[in-house]
Formats: structure tokens, C-alpha cells, sequence
């Protein structure tokens, strides 16, 4: 699940393997880019909401890692976290572009 609230704002749920604790919760929280960690799934999944200009789903994942987070590794989780993992590197090279207007002729 993906939901933008600003251009470079994020949300998506990480699925964990073990209910999180409240110290690996707070070390997620206090992460480059995080704006808001929230705990779903009777504690099995995080929906984090992050900038997508400081971080991305990858580097998020080892921060969970690196919190004591136990992240699942079924197949629907794995797959959904390299999906948001592609989806950030399209977001990211969509934030680079400096779209122009329709009646403006390409630049040389």
C-alpha cells in the first residue's frame, strides 16, 4: 500500500516477523527522513510514512534491522518490499525531472 500526501512524502506498511517493541519502535521513529511510525497488525507491521528526498524503503529496512525489528520474510512481505523499493526509485528519478509545459518546445 502507497499513499503520497506530498510529492516527496511516502507511506507504506512493513511487515514484521515478531510484534515490535516499543525501543525498536522509538529507533525507527528518530531515522533521517521518517516523519511518523505507527504500529499495525496487533504489533506484526509498521506503516511508516517517510521523504522520499532523505531515504527510501531500502535503507528503512535496514534501519528496522538495526532497531532489533524482525522483518518478515514470507514471500507476499518480500515481494511487497521490493515493489515499494522500485516504486521509490521511479519516485525519486520523478522528482529530478523538470517537467515543462505542452506548448513549450523540448530543450536542446
Amino acid at each position: 500500500m502507497t499513499t503520497m500526501t506530498h510529492p516527496t512524502t511516502v507511506t507504506r506498511i512493513m511487515s514484521l516477523a515478531a510484534p515490535a517493541d516499543d525501543a525498536g519502535i522509538a529507533r525507527m521513529a528518530q531515522g533521517q527522513g521518517v516523519l511518523s511510525v505507527e504500529v499495525v497488525k496487533n504489533r506484526n507491521a509498521l506503516r511508516l510514512t517517510y521523504d522520499l528526498k532523505f531515504t527510501e524503503l531500502e535503507a528503512l529496512a535496514h534501519l528496522a534491522e538495526a532497531s532489533g525489528l524482525k522483518l518478515s520474510t514470507g514471500l507476499f512481505a518480500c515481494l511487497g518490499r521490493a515493489w515499494g523499493e522500485f516504486q521509490d526509485g521511479n519516485l525519486r528519478n520523478q522528482i529530478k525531472i523538470v517537467h515543462q509545459c505542452c506548448s513549450v518546445p523540448p530543450r536542446r
